[in-house]
């Protein structure tokens, strides 16, 4: 159990650390050329694992492999974020950044499929083996990319300017008025929804002495969830009228989903709670982010995405200690209090702010909006 933590820990830090320190490299080199580089390490790191479980099994040097591999994909994650605003016309990067999310949510529903799979079927090396090809194959699709766009060349920084620049998106996260507002409400929804599958499904399986087969179900149900609201329920809440309204709405919805999901004593109430919240999850998580990415300047875009993730990440591991201090006390009733306050803080704050909702109504140019509304702060994104 201690070498599991240890694991999971060095991941954990790996992640948001190389998301940090790296965004303002990657700022400055292609965007293409970033992805085959994280393509590069991740394949080489895959190989590494590979060769150490088949011929001398070493579990620091796992850790050290996998700790960079992960660094790798936190070099490239802000790039899937902002690829989108950076490669469609602007008309449909709202259509884009849903198709993103939709083959987000089938990838982490297939995968852990396939990976069960290869185990089930193949050794573990094999499997293994089987993730290397994955990965060389991701390499040949990352080497067709076109060579984007040249950023500007870094200059030489002192040590604190460098600092600076690492902890800009976060700093602007606080700042800018709309992004201020999404990025508290997204902290609460990650609180809130995160700890569904891993830590209340499987408790709620155990309680009511389900198959655990049942949690590969209960995971595609919920992912079907997801990509059909995203379907038929976003392009609705896409629309610019009314947008806190919806917003609410949809608040609404996940707190009945999730408050469901802790009372439901059956499975197919289970089934239809965690359908809602998975469809109320996904629209809330796309609301504004085609504007959000839009609005900002190219040149500070993968700081600020590499913030969202960290802010995410951060929110994540909360949830999961949050859900798992509640229920062993109150049980998964007790969650449905937590879901409650929740929901009451994000509809006080949403009516409060107003700021955001011209931000998301506005019908103008959303690349004009910071220096036509708030021209320093603009102004400063542009330094």
């Amino acid at each position: 159990m201690r070498n599991l933590v240890a694991y999971e820990t060095a991941l954990a830090l790996a992640a948001v650390i190389s998301m940090l320190c790296f965004a303002p490299r990657v700022e400055s080199m292609r965007r293409s050329a970033a992805l085959k580089l994280g393509c590069i390490v991740i394949l080489l790191t895959g190989a590494l694992r590979y060769i150490f479980v088949s011929f001398s099994y070493s579990l620091h040097a796992l850790i050290l492999i996998d700790v960079i591999a992960v660094s790798a994909f936190g070099f490239i994650q802000p790039v899937f974020g902002t690829y989108p605003a950076e490669t469609v016309e602007k008309y449909r990067m709202e259509q884009a950044f849903r198709i993103r999310r939709i083959v987000i949510t089938l990838g982490s529903l297939i995968g852990p499929l396939l990976a069960g799979a290869a185990i089930a079927f193949f050794s573990l090396k094999k499997s293994l083996l089987i993730a290397v090809i994955v990965s060389t194959i991701a390499l040949i699709f990352a080497m067709t990319l076109p060579k984007s766009a040249t950023s500007n060349k870094p200059s030489r920084k002192l040590l604190v300017e460098r600092i600076q620049d690492m902890f800009l998106g976060i700093k602007l996260k606080l700042t800018l008025p709309p992004e201020r507002f999404l990025t508290v409400s997204g902290v609460l929804f990650n609180l809130v929804a995160t700890a569904t599958l891993p830590v209340l499904v499987p408790y709620l399986i155990h309680a009511r002495n389900l198959a655990s087969s049942s949690a590969g179900l209960f995971n595609a149900i919920f992912a079907s969830g997801a990509i059909g609201g995203l379907l038929f329920l976003s392009p609705v809440i896409a629309k610019k009228n009314k947008q806190r309204n919806k917003y609410l709405g949809l608040w609404a919805l996940l707190t009945v989903g999730l408050c469901g999901c802790s009372y439901s004593l059956e499975v197919w109430k289970l089934a239809l709670s965690l359908f809602v919240v998975g469809a109320a999850g996904a629209c809330i998580s796309l609301v504004g982010v085609d504007k959000r990415a839009a609005s900002i300047p190219c040149g500070v875009r993968i700081r600020l995405t590499a913030a969202t993730l960290v802010v995410s990440q951060l929110a994540n591991s909360a949830s999961y200690m949050i859900a798992g201090s509640i229920m062993p006390k109150f049980g998964a009733q007790g969650l449905s209090w937590l879901y409650l306050a929740t929901f009451i803080s994000v509809a006080i704050y949403a009516m409060l702010s107003k700021n955001v909702w011209r931000f998301l109504e506005d019908e103008a140019d959303t690349e004009l909006y910071y220096p036509k509304n708030y021209p320093k702060l603009a102004a400063r994104m542009r330094l």
